[in-house]
């Protein structure tokens, strides 16, 4: 028959008899990776890549530009960046009653020429190590403004996707995807909230220069409403190429419910919102 050690059964005997009605503190030593091993490509919109951008990392959910980054290196001349995972060791492990333990985020800011700005949210581990992120990431203008969004390779959430195809006239190319998020103005609300806005751009290459062109780009039409999307992505059904977009609506008072939108793509400049499938 195991046994617990003197001092955690005691500390269990504690948070029983209190009813656990506030956080325990249990003397487990453990080690939490703060932030994952990171990978990744940074390239424009163009398919060039970008060599000498800053990458830092930090475990501050609140360090938007990462001030006070833990981490940060520089892309390579293929645009490619590495940075390992960062840990902590802890001897006490608080549990809450009725709420499930959560591993710590980081932020991924990537340099521009507007400044550093969060290009991604990871998750580190309850258990070091934590499994690595692959990323890809994209600089991309909207309303003269740069920025960089990043996506993950495995997983759920996706916030890039490119492919399919278009055609018109003689040029031909292929569509971009890009979720992100930006202060949006919605009724009820005195200040602006963030909220999900999503892009295609309709990219073209050229006969004779092996560098992309975006000849349009369009913000997909995204109900105030829906308070978080977390995964976009290029379909084909019937020969035609759509954006689908997954996440969550409010519906009323506190109540939300999951959401999908979908939107036929056509030609440059063209969408069409549809009923998802």
């Amino acid at each position: 028959m195991s046994r617990h050690a003197p001092g955690l059964t005691a500390a269990l005997a504690v948070c029983f008899l209190t009813l656990c009605t506030a956080a325990c503190p249990l003397p487990i030593a453990h080690t939490e990776a703060l932030s994952a091993p990171v990978v990744g490509v940074l390239r424009r919109s163009d398919s060039t890549r970008i060599s000498g951008a800053r990458v830092a990392v930090s475990t501050d959910d609140h360090d938007s530009v990462c001030a006070h980054a833990t981490l940060e290196t520089t892309t390579d001349a293929t645009g490619t960046f590495r940075l390992p995972g960062t840990e902590k060791r802890y001897r006490v492990m608080w549990v809450v009653p009725n709420l499930d333990r959560v591993a710590p985020g980081y932020r991924l800011c990537v340099s521009n020429d507007e400044g550093v700005k969060t290009a991604y949210f990871g998750r580190g581990s309850l258990r070091a190590p934590a499994p690595a992120d692959s990323l890809t990431c994209l600089e991309w203008a909207w309303n003269g403004r740069t920025r960089v969004t990043c996506s993950a390779f495995a997983r759920a959430e996706q916030t890039l996707a490119s492919g399919g195809s278009w055609t018109d006239g003689e040029t031909t190319g292929w569509y971009q995807l890009i979720l992100t998020e930006a202060p949006t103005l919605v009724p009820g609300h005195p200040l602006p909230v963030h909220r999900p806005r999503a892009y295609v751009q309709w990219v073209e290459r050229g006969s004779t220069d092996p560098r992309a062109t975006v000849t349009t780009m369009v913000e997909l039409p995204v109900d105030p409403k829906v308070t978080g999307l977390w995964e976009i992505e290029l379909l084909t059904r019937y020969g035609k190429w759509y954006a689908s977009l997954r996440g969550w609506k409010h519906k009323f008072m506190s109540v939300f419910a999951s959401t999908q939108l979908a939107f036929e793509l056509g030609a440059p400049g063209r969408i069409r919102s549809v009923e998802p499938w």
